[in-house]
């Protein structure tokens, strides 16, 4: 199964779940899993410390490097061009 099939297959039964579930087991729900919320890093702040590292890297193996910036829906994705 290919990531794609498997990602429709995990909103597909996302949404089947806050279609068919009620609001009192949906709080009881998060209730139990909302202490997983309070640990580590924001995702954007892991990409930019990812995206950093890539940029040290290249450096250190003496790349040359460009960076362009690409914008699609009033976010800004980092692109890196050799």
């Amino acid at each position: 199964m290919s990531t794609k099939e498997q990602r429709s297959k995990l909103i597909q039964a996302l949404e089947e779940y806050l279609e068919n579930t009620s609001e009192e087991q949906l709080k009881k729900d998060w209730e139990e899993l909302e202490q997983y919320n309070q640990y580590g890093p924001e995702m954007e702040d892991c990409l930019e410390l990812g995206r950093q590292h890539c940029m040290e890297m290249m450096k250190e193996e003496d790349m040359s490097l460009k960076e362009d910036y690409i914008y699609e829906n009033d976010k800004e994705d980092y692109a890196i061009v050799r």
